[in-house]
């Protein structure tokens, strides 16, 4: 852990390469530096999503752009936290489905 942040594993770093088309080792070495790139903001992509559940699901994160951070967090968490926030996210919209004359 460095500056109070996580520090990826290996794995993770090689998924972040292949996510943002980077080379290995410039995050490699950006890793070791403790200089973290800053991303800009946007999504990688197709251009034409073929699941039209993951066009709906990018559309929002391009209209919500805090829950692009949370969801960033969450994917960053060990597996049974993350397990434990997915579930409780999953809860809360299953109310509010139960629930919407009451909001």
């Amino acid at each position: 852990m460095r500056n109070g942040r996580s520090v990826p594993t290996y794995q993770t770093l090689l998924q972040f390469a292949e996510i943002f088309k980077l080379d290995k080792d410039y995050l490699l070495g950006e890793l070791n530096q403790g200089d973290f790139p800053q991303a800009e903001p946007g999504f990688l992509a197709k251009k034409t999503l073929e699941n039209p559940d993951l066009a709906i699901i990018y559309e929002l994160l391009q209209k919500e752009p805090e829950l692009k951070k949370a969801l960033v967090e969450l994917h960053l968490m060990a597996p049974k936290r993350r397990a434990f926030y997915a579930d409780m996210i999953a809860s809360l919209v299953r109310a509010n489905k139960r629930h919407r004359d009451k909001i």
